[in-house]
């Protein structure tokens, strides 16, 4: 996905809400490079995210099936390609939120260093607002 300009890759295991949050920040206006199948690459020591071309615009929401992205969206929602500068962990069990920093670690994908931020899908709590703060928080 890339959310205010920044590149974010949402991890998690299956059935962790994935795609959801995906769903949910397309519908916020924001763009989808690749739903479950992203290809990562390195390119002058950054990581580089983007879809097959098999694959492109196309996502699979449980429950839903296989969605058009750019008919249900239109073509501005996606995305070729996008630098990833921020990972989002999905994680079922709570995680003990570190009230002064957050609960940032940093992760390596391909030798890049990135910023990872783990967030617990049990709370409750908006997924979509935490990723757009947490990626508006990464611009400053």
């Amino acid at each position: 996905m890339q959310v205010h300009g920044i590149g974010l890759l949402i991890l998690g295991a299956a059935g962790s809400g994935k795609s959801a949050l995906a769903l949910d920040l397309l519908t916020r206006g924001h763009r989808l490079v690749a739903d479950d199948a992203v290809e990562l690459v390195t390119q002058k020591k950054q990581l580089i995210g983007h879809c097959p071309r098999r694959l492109r615009g196309l996502m699979e929401v449980r429950g839903l099936g296989i969605l058009d992205a750019r008919r249900l969206f239109g073509a501005r929602s996606l995305l070729q390609r996008t630098r990833v500068r921020l990972v989002l962990k999905l994680r079922p069990e709570p995680v003990e939120p570190d009230r002064l920093r957050g609960n940032y670690r940093t992760m390596r994908i391909a030798g890049v260093p990135l910023p990872c931020l783990s967030l617990s899908t049990s709370l409750g709590h908006n997924l979509a607002v935490y990723a757009e703060t947490a990626c508006l928080n990464l611009r400053r």
